[in-house]
């Protein structure tokens, strides 16, 4: 959403951001076909220019590893996706931040269902109260 309107400065942060946690991500699962993938396929052939110097950065600088790296990397392209959109000169601007935070508030209210079913399965294997005659 963002990189195709952001700046030249900001669509190369959300570049290398973007491929740098798509390579920590497949060493999760495998990405191919997923919804991720044709999302950072549609928006590099928006900005092909900042995928290209993207990937030229990393080559020549790499990318941090650890495990912790995945959090700041997805809140650092969380940020810069967001001023990019606010700061962009274009009509679809406000369009785009509203479709961003619908698919946000969509992500959370999943991450949240999903967790309240685990919790709700974890809870049935807890001992259940004995009614005492």
């Amino acid at each position: 959403m963002a990189l195709p309107i952001a700046s030249e400065e900001r669509q190369r942060a959300l570049a290398v951001g973007i491929i740098a946690i798509q390579s920590q991500l497949a060493k999760f699962q495998p990405l191919a076909d997923s919804t991720l993938t044709v999302g950072v396929a549609s928006a590099f052939a928006q900005a092909p220019y900042a995928e290209h110097w993207a990937r030229r950065f990393i080559a020549e600088h790499g990318v941090e590893r650890r495990g912790r790296a995945v959090t700041r990397m997805t809140e650092s392209i969380i940020r810069t996706a967001v001023l990019g959109i606010a700061q962009a000169c274009s009509p679809s601007a406000n369009e785009r931040m509203r479709v961003l935070l619908r698919s946000a508030i969509e992500d959370c209210r999943v991450l949240v269902d999903s967790n309240f079913a685990d919790a709700q399965s974890n809870a049935s294997g807890i001992a259940k109260p004995i009614a005492v005659s």
